[in-house]
């Protein structure tokens, strides 16, 4: 009875056109990915150890009030 009212409703359509967007959306990546240049993904690679534009965290804190280490009291 199921199968019956499922292949009733008509359904059938979104599933083929959500498989569609799939394929071509995995196609797109797949093809960006391939046409890259080597030399690019060695920039992107040592990108999260590259800190030239990030500056040094300052090595001087501002006090803590004596309430706040005190834990308030």
């Amino acid at each position: 009875m199921l199968r019956d009212v499922m292949q009733s409703s008509g359904l059938a359509a979104f599933a083929e056109v959500g498989l569609l967007i799939f394929l071509v959306t995995f196609v797109v990546v797949v093809l960006r990915v391939v046409s890259q240049r080597r030399g690019h993904y060695d920039t992107v690679a040592r990108l999260p150890l590259h800190d030239e534009s990030i500056e040094p965290p300052s090595s001087t804190r501002p006090p803590v009030s004596e309430s706040c280490s005190r834990g308030g009291r």
